[in-house]
């Protein structure tokens, strides 16, 4: 087996400590903003927020759109922000979503964002000036593509991604490895070990029903055959919950969420 690679199983965790430690009280659990929705809805909101919760997150707040306002009373702590004409984040609202990730412990982007241009300009200014733990995943990728080298370059950032975005992001910032579907187990593993070491950015992907935590080049795989559509949702939420359980250890709490609770199976 490769030095930088390690394999755990639901009965034998890497780190067993982590999984099953949390802090008890909640004010030591982590505070999550999670910033998402667009005319599409709010799914994607809606779940990560269900999933930090279960995962035992100190708090959870919500930012979305203000043209979303009638379809989320059924969150308990949600903000809004301006809205374009089409019911997507407006520019307008960056220094109120600067503010208010600047009083949490670790921001969310689940996805669910649409493709509009406004809000892309709004990630990308906020991914510059943010410096807290952010977790990216899903759209919220995809319209950040232009600013990949920003986005792989940043401390304190996990990417929660499929392979099509994984083989984007590396086109973007013009690497020399590419990843292909057809590329065997431990091949895969060389080249994501690889490209890692050339960024700063923690990464978390799937081949086929490996789910894979990269970190600064060392990589652990988890064996999840349990996974839905929404695996990158509930990934991206219980992995920053977890990380935000244990700021000092963000690699080793992120790979530990890759465990499978009761619920998941």
């Amino acid at each position: 087996m490769h030095d930088f690679w390690q394999k755990q199983e639901p009965e034998t965790p890497l780190y067993p400590d982590i999984l099953w430690e949390k802090p008890e009280r909640r004010d030591q659990a982590g505070k999550l903003l999670i910033v998402g929705g667009s005319t599409g809805g709010i799914h994607d909101v809606a779940e990560a927020y269900q999933t930090a919760k279960d995962a035992g997150v100190g708090e959870a707040r919500v930012l979305v759109p203000e043209s979303l306002r009638a379809l989320t009373k059924h969150i308990e702590k949600i903000d809004f922000l301006p809205a374009t004409p089409t019911g997507n984040f407006s520019l307008k609202g960056r220094d109120t979503l600067l503010f208010s990730a600047s009083q949490m412990n670790g921001v969310l982007l689940p996805g669910g964002l649409g493709r509009n241009s406004e809000t892309a300009m709004l990630l990308g200014e906020f991914i510059r000036s943010y410096r807290g733990p952010l977790t990216i995943t899903k759209d919220a990728i995809d319209l950040l593509y232009g600013e990949a080298k920003v986005l792989l370059g940043r401390e304190d950032t996990l990417l929660v991604v499929s392979l099509s975005q994984l083989q984007r992001l590396a086109r973007e910032v013009r690497s020399p490895l590419a990843f292909r579907s057809d590329m065997d187990f431990l091949n895969f593993l060389e080249r994501l070990h690889q490209f890692s070491h050339q960024h700063n950015a923690m990464i978390t992907t799937k081949h086929h029903n490996d789910i894979l935590s990269v970190a600064h080049g060392q990589i652990v795989s988890t064996k999840r055959e349990d996974l839905n559509e929404l695996w990158c949702v509930d990934t991206a939420s219980k992995a920053i919950t977890f990380w935000l359980h244990h700021p000092k250890l963000a690699a080793e709490a992120i790979a530990s969420s890759l465990i499978p609770s009761p619920t998941d199976i």
